[in-house]
Formats: C-alpha cells, sequence, structure tokens
C-alpha cells in the first residue's frame, strides 16, 4: 500500500485518524503502532515480523547501552547494517528497510552520546514504525520526537495544516512528476543510440525535475500526516535547485539523508577540523557511503564519485568563482546535477556512455534530428510548470496564504483532480521507494 493509493486515502486513513482522535491522548502512540504495522501488513505481511524483531532487538540493546556502551553499540551497528544488506541483496521482506535502519542506528547512536535517554518498547515503536515516515523518510531523530510521542499536538489547525501539505505533495506526485516521468521513459523506449542531442538534454530535464517532485511530493506527505498525527517531522527539501553550488544544493536536497551522513560519519571520522588530505578523505567516503546506499551497482558509485569531485574542486578552489558570478553558479548547477542525474538513471554503464554521447552529439544514428519538436508540444506545459515549481516563489505564495479561501478552494481542486488521475491510471511507485 502507497500513500498515494486509493486504497489509503479513502480506506485506511480515515479510518485510522479516526481511531486515532478518539483515543485518549496517552493511547495514541499504541494506536500508531497498530496502525502501522497494518500499514506495514498491507505492504508486504511477511514484514510485519521482521519489523517488530527488530524494535523488540534495538529495545533491548539500548537499555543495555549503560553496561557496556562501545560493545553494545557496535554489535547494534552490525545487526542493523546486517538487516539493511538482507533485505537490500538477500531478499528478507522489509519495504523502506534503508529509512527504517537509518531510524535505528541514528537511536543506537544518540543513546550511546547520551544525546537521548534509551526509549521505552512503546515510544521506540512508535518512532521506528511511524507510517507516514516509514517508506521515504524524512529520516527524524528519536530525540525531537520523543517528547511529541508521549503527548501528540493533534489540534484542528494543525489537522488542517497537514492535509493542505498532504494534498500539495499528492498533486506534485500525480500532476507533475508522473507525466514528467513519461519524457524519460519515451526516451528509453526511442533508444539512446537514437536520441537527438536536444531530445537527450529534454529528457535529462524531464528526469531532474520527475525525481523531485517524486521525492518532494512524498516527503510533503509524510510532513503532512505527520502534523495531522501531531509530529513535526524535519523539512526534507528547500529549493535546491536554486542552490549556487553543488555543495548548497546536497544542503537543500534530502536534507535529513545529508544530516545524517554529516552526523554519523562525516563528523566521527574528523569532517573539516583536520588536514586537506584527511578532509578529502573523509568526503570521499561520504560520498561512496552515499551512492552505494542508492544502490549496489557500479552507476551509483560513479554518481557519489562525482558528486565527490565536484564538491571537492568547489571546496578547495572553485566556490570563490561561484560566489563573485551568479548567472555561471546558477548555469553549473543544473548542469552539474543533470549529468549526475543521468548517471544515477542508467544502471548499464554501456548505455550511460551511449547517453552522454548522445548529449555531446557524438556516435549513433540520428533517426530523427527532430524529435525533440513533437515532444516539446507535448510536455513543454509539464515542464513549464515543473520549473516554475522547482523555484522558491510558488513555495513561498503558498505558505504565505494557505490559510485563505482562494488556496484552500485550488487544493481541493487538485485534491480531486489526482482522485480522477488515480481512478484512471494505475499511477507509479515512488521513485525513492526502492531504496
Amino acid at each position: 500500500m502507497s500513500l498515494y493509493s486509493l486504497t489509503f486515502l479513502f480506506r485506511f486513513l480515515p479510518v485510522f485518524l479516526t481511531v486515532y482522535y478518539i483515543a485518549p491522548a496517552k493511547w495514541r502512540k499504541y494506536v500508531l503502532i497498530l496502525g502501522s504495522l497494518l500499514f506495514v501488513g498491507f505492504t508486504d505481511r511477511l514484514a510485519v515480523p521482521v519489523v517488530v524483531g527488530a524494535v523488540l532487538a534495538n529495545w533491548a540493546l539500548g537499555r543495555l547501552m549503560p553496561r557496556a556502551p562501545r560493545p553494545i553499540l557496535l554489535t547494534g551497528v552490525a545487526c542493523d547494517l546486517g538487516l539493511l544488506l538482507a533485505a537490500r541483496y538477500c531478499g528478507l521482506s522489509l519495504p523502506g528497510a534503508s529509512f527504517f535502519c537509518f531510524s535505528l542506528l541514528s537511536y543506537l547512536a544518540d543513546v550511546y552520546r547520551y544525546a537521548a535517554p534509551a526509549a521505552s518498547l512503546a515510544d521506540l515503536g512508535a518512532y521506528t514504525c511511524m507510517f507516514p515516515k516509514l517508506l521515504s523518510g524524512p529520516i527524524a531523530r528519536y530525540p525531537a520526537l520523543a517528547e511529541e510521542i508521549d503527548t501528540p499536538k493533534c489540534t484542528c489547525a494543525r489537522l488542517e495544516d497537514g492535509l493542505s501539505l498532504l494534498i500539495l505533495g499528492l498533486s506534485y506526485k500525480v500532476l507533475l512528476a508522473d507525466p514528467l516521468g513519461g519524457l524519460w521513459s519515451l526516451a528509453g523506449k526511442i533508444g539512446y543510440e537514437s536520441l537527438s542531442t536536444p531530445m537527450a538534454w529534454l529528457s535529462a530535464l524531464g528526469f531532474s525535475l520527475q525525481l523531485y517532485f517524486d521525492f518532494q511530493g512524498y516527503s510533503l506527505m509524510a510532513i503532512g500526516l505527520g502534523r495531522m498525527l501531531g509530529f513535526s517531522l524535519p523539512r526534507n527539501f528547500d529549493d535546491p535547485y536554486c542552490a549556487r553550488s553543488v555543495s548548497e544544493f546536497y544542503r537543500r536536497w534530502h536534507i535529513t539523508l545529508g544530516a545524517w551522513f554529516r552526523d554519523y560519519v562525516y563528523i566521527p571520522l574528523g569532517g573539516n577540523r583536520c588536514s586537506r588530505g584527511r578532509t578529502l578523505l573523509n568526503l570521499l567516503v561520504v560520498w561512496v557511503l552515499t551512492g552505494l546506499w542508492h544502490g549496489p551497482t557500479a552507476n551509483f558509485v560513479l554518481w557519489g564519485l562525482f558528486l565527490f569531485l565536484c564538491i571537492a574542486a568547489e571546496r578547495f578552489w572553485l566556490r570563490p568563482v561561484l560566489e563573485r558570478h551568479t548567472l555561471l553558479s546558477h548555469l553549473y548547477v543544473p548542469l552539474a546535477t543533470g549529468l549526475s542525474w543521468v548517471m544515477f538513471a542508467i544502471t548499464d554503464l554501456s548505455a550511460l556512455g551511449t547517453y552522454y554521447a548522445r548529449m555531446l552529439g557524438l556516435g549513433g544514428v540520428n533517426v530523427n534530428p527532430a524529435d525533440w519538436h513533437t515532444l516539446a508540444a507535448s510536455y513543454l506545459p509539464y515542464l513549464a510548470v515543473g520549473i516554475f515549481f522547482a523555484l522558491p516563489y510558488a513555495g513561498r505564495l503558498f505558505r504565505a496564504h494557505r490559510n485563505r479561501w482562494p488556496i484552500r478552494i485550488a487544493l481541493l481542486a487538485l485534491f480531486w483532480l489526482t482522485v480522477s488521475h488515480l481512478s484512471a491510471t494505475a499511477g507509479t511507485p515512488f521513485l525513492y521507494s526502492q531504496f
């Protein structure tokens, strides 16, 4: 079951919210646990005992932590990473494995560092299994949610605010990400070797926007659902395509994953408080691990290495140039990230080389040099709207006026429009659900 499915929107969510709001405040975390396990069961019933077992194991390790902190932490890290590897590469049933395991790892690390007390079993279960963030984040920290788990702040204002974010995220996914995905899919059907150079760049732009609205859509839905349940889940995107460097882009894109690697990998390795060579090594480790987190294939490792090279160049010589030249920096970021997203999307290295060759106008047979003309007419409206909503103006307008009636009416219309689309099509899975 997905957050955008009609089953979730019209069956699971209304029933769950009714029970959740009727329950006394002190019992809501138990309702949340049971509802989240049901959500997991609807997605894959074989995953329920895996989730329960992982929570029980980490709860026990957290309780034992004061007796032997370092051995217990290392045991927990080995178990949680083993669970993640088994889910990713050995077929173990665990939806949202990466986000679930990263939550468990951060909990144990915070208990080890005395950043949080050991949680009760119910509190840890509610934190790790919370269904809005279970499949694709955002990766919230236990200390930030601990107080709200005991006393969730459920108000009419938060319910309305959360519903607005839910509808906006749903609209991003169904009305923008899915149609834009058709452009990238079409490039594959044509065959990369037969693409014209404009078509190759247009398809890369389409995928860049599709990935953003797909993942931002999920994040907004998760944050909105969390707010409806009384929780303040962290923001995961901050207008990344307005960044002026790749470093800044990844401080704005998938913010919670970047913060996780910063706090639990980069800083413990020494961060930037060491020599230039060691700092480069720390960055290299983080970006190789980030690539492997997304998948075991060579393209993800190359993606991580490419971003490492961009960020290392910015850190040691390119940043002053970008800071002096605004236009150059705003051209550089979409170009660099667009090239990286192609690497992210194409797992076969031979096909990846072919695609880059077509972007440069090299190799292949240009069967239809005007292929992009026909497609531009079909996809130009989606690309134009996507670019507008990827810029900060639309977000500022929404945040400033979302409690006014024109915005509420627009959101209501968007909701039923998305429902109409979902009724007519099966929809496509969230891209980040595979990670």
